[in-house]
Order: C-alpha cells, then sequence, then structure tokens
C-alpha cells in the first residue's frame, strides 16, 4: 500500500483512500501502524475504530463526536468555534449523527481555514451502524474548501462497493486491496517461531507449512501460533499443525467441538455462559461483570481470567 499511501499524503493526487481486505487478514494492524507513522511526523490525525460487538463503537453519532473532539485539540480554529457554540448552551449529546454532522462539520468545519492538512482515518467501516452514511459524510469531507485527506478500511463487502462507487461521481476516490501480504505474515510468524526451543531446521519447515496454509489470514496464524508456541517437543508441533483445519470457519468448528468434548460438566457450563455472553452481549464485558452476573457458577474457579484464556 506504500504507493497509495504516499500519493495520498505527500502528493495529494486523491482525497480518499479506501483499503480493503478479508477479515483477519492485517486490516487493522495496518491501520494503528498508518496512525503512528502519521502522529510520528507531527502531522493533524484523526482517528476511529468501529466495532460492531460495541454498541457505542458501531455508533456514527458517537464516531463524529470523537473526531470532533480530537479536530478541537489538535486545530486551534476548530476549537475556538466549538467553545463558542458551547457559551451559547448548545449540547450535543443525545444529538442523531445527522445533526451533529450538521452542526459540527457541515456548518462550521467546511468554514475553516486550516494552516495543515487533517487526516482521518477510520477503521471497520463495515462494522458501523451505517456504512452508507460514514462514505457520504467522507465524501462530502473531501470536498470541502480546506484540505482534509481520508484513509477507510473494511472488508470487501459488495454494498461497500457500491456505495464508494456511488461516491466517486462527487470525489476522486482509490481504492486498494490488501490480498497480497505474504512477506508480513512470514515477518510475523519468524518473528514468534524464534521462541520455539528447537533447531533452525525445524523452525524453518513449521514457518514454511504456516505461511502455506496461511490463506494471507493472520488472524488463522495468530491462533495457530499460540497453540505452537506452548508445545515442548517437535511431535506436538506436528500434531497442532495436522489437527488445525484451513480456513477460519473449519477452524470455528474445532473449537466448538473442543468445548463439546470438554469432560468436565462445570466447563462446559462456563464455556456456554461465555458463548452467550459473547454472541448477545451489546456490549464487551469485563471479568468482574462477568463474576458478578455469574456468582454461582464461577464461585468455584480458582483464576477467571486464566481459565477465559484456556477454556
Amino acid at each position: 500500500m506504500s504507493q497509495e499511501f504516499n500519493n495520498l499524503v505527500n502528493t495529494r493526487l486523491y482525497p480518499v483512500l479506501w483499503v480493503h481486505a478479508s477479515p483477519g487478514s492485517g486490516k487493522s494492524v495496518l491501520c494503528a501502524t498508518v496512525i503512528d507513522h502519521l502522529l510520528e511526523q507531527n502531522r493533524h490525525c484523526v482517528y476511529f475504530f468501529f466495532k460492531h460487538g460495541d454498541r457505542q463503537k458501531r455508533s456514527l453519532a458517537y464516531m463524529l463526536r470523537s473526531s470532533a473532539y480530537q479536530m478541537a485539540l489538535q486545530v486551534p480554529a476548530y476549537r475556538r468555534e466549538l467553545t463558542g457554540m458551547a457559551k451559547y448552551g448548545l449540547q450535543m449529546h443525545g444529538l442523531d449523527a445527522l445533526s451533529i454532522w450538521r452542526r459540527l462539520y457541515l456548518s462550521l468545519l467546511s468554514e475553516i481555514k486550516l494552516e495543515e492538512e487533517i487526516y482521518w482515518v477510520i477503521d471497520g467501516l463495515d462494522e458501523s451502524e451505517s456504512s452508507k452514511q460514514v462514505v457520504d459524510f467522507i465524501s462530502a469531507v473531501a470536498d470541502f474548501k480546506n484540505q482534509i485527506r481520508v484513509l477507510v478500511f473494511s472488508r470487501p463487502l459488495p454494498t461497500i462497493n457500491q456505495y464508494f462507487h456511488k461516491a466517486r461521481k462527487r470525489t476522486p476516490i482509490v481504492e486498494k486491496s490488501l490480498e497480497s501480504n505474504e512477506d508480513d505474515i512470514r515477518l510475523f510468524v519468524v518473528d514468534e517461531i524464534d521462541y520455539l526451543p528447537s533447531d533452525d531446521d525445524f523452525k524453518s519447515e513449521i514457518i514454511n507449512e504456516i505461511i502455506r496454509r496461511s490463506q494471507g489470514n493472520f488472524l488463522w496464524v495468530s491462533l495457530v501460533l499460540k497453540r505452537v508456541v506452548r508445545c515442548h517437543r517437535q511431535e506436538q508441533v506436528r500434531q497442532v499443525l495436522e489437527t488445525t483445519p484451513d480456513g477460519m470457519n473449519q477452524l470455528y468448528g474445532r473449537m466448538l467441538s473442543l468445548v463439546a468434548d470438554l469432560e468436565m460438566p462445570e466447563d462446559k457450563i462456563l464455556a456456554r455462559i461465555l458463548l452467550s455472553w459473547a454472541m448477545y452481549a451489546k456490549n464487551p464485558l469485563t471479568v468482574e461483570e462477568l463474576s458478578e452476573f455469574h456468582a454461582a457458577e464461577i464461585r468455584a474457579v480458582m483464576d477467571l481470567k486464566y481459565t477465559l484464556e484456556n477454556i
């Protein structure tokens, strides 16, 4: 993505870059790297990570408020305008996304002359409550008279592709696929396998096998490596690889089978509790909250955090 990113930041050939890739392919890691790079260069950088499993973090209204707050911290002219609005008693909390957009962006930000560009980085577009509205806002922001550059990460969903296709009629938008990430995966695997207590030939064999089967999926690689680095014998490592299915769907199926095959009835009950909360909770739970809601079932667990990581 280096050339496209360079064009966005340095040559300013276009105001919006849409980066897409399959789940588990490292989009969020790359997004975080981009943010770190911009901040290290002392650029004005505003960022937001949508999370479908968190009601607040999938909210478009929350994204707009958060981004406005970050811009106010970095852009004095915008901060003065917001302060002036606050003095007149204008409150943003409780307003819908469109109202926030009109008041904080369309009426204020669009009229401010920026001394430096603002880079707006958004991850997980496909996890927002309204991908269409986000794309509409992005394309409108790119049309403001001030210099705002937008970098968006998401899965390559057909609906999102349609939204960007329509947005291109008013704003230049470049897209980039991240399907080819074998070099990045190799670096990650080599770094992790380096801690494996074995000879270099065996390490090389395992590295090549994991990369060959990864299908460009960082998440699959990460889950496999967590099991591999716990092994103490070469036979154990080979058994992990032989029993791990290719692809995330098959791997999740294997995990569910392992839960179903738990020997202790108490472990099965705890596993069902965890899966139920993972599926239906509107917001992520802390370990303390889980302990409070299921005190009877969890009372005998010696170390709940350890159990959650290993069940």
